[in-house]
């Protein structure tokens, strides 16, 4: 699946405040071990992420937007044990 993220500062921000720059959500997208799935983020059905970005594992939520025909990312954060353990296996 090709994402392509429309960036605006707002999501470049709140991604900061998680400790992640946009140049890792993007190498996140491009990782050849790639996970995905679709869940519900407050309310809202979202694509999650999960892959390798300069040693990182993490997961970028996104959701596509038809008006742009973007991605526009939702948040991002660290993976946590479970979601590690998927990608380990993944691999």
């Amino acid at each position: 699946m090709k994402v392509e993220i429309h960036w605006k500062r707002s999501d470049i921000e709140h991604i900061a405040k998680h400790g992640v720059r946009a140049e890792e959500v993007e190498e996140v997208l491009r990782d050849k071990h790639l996970f995905h799935w679709r869940a519900r983020y407050k309310g809202i059905i979202c694509d999650y992420f999960l892959g390798s970005s300069f040693g990182r594992l993490l997961i970028v939520i996104v959701k596509y937007d038809k008006k742009i025909r973007k991605f526009r990312v939702k948040t991002v954060r660290d993976a946590n044990r479970h979601e590690k353990k998927l990608y380990k296996e993944k691999k």
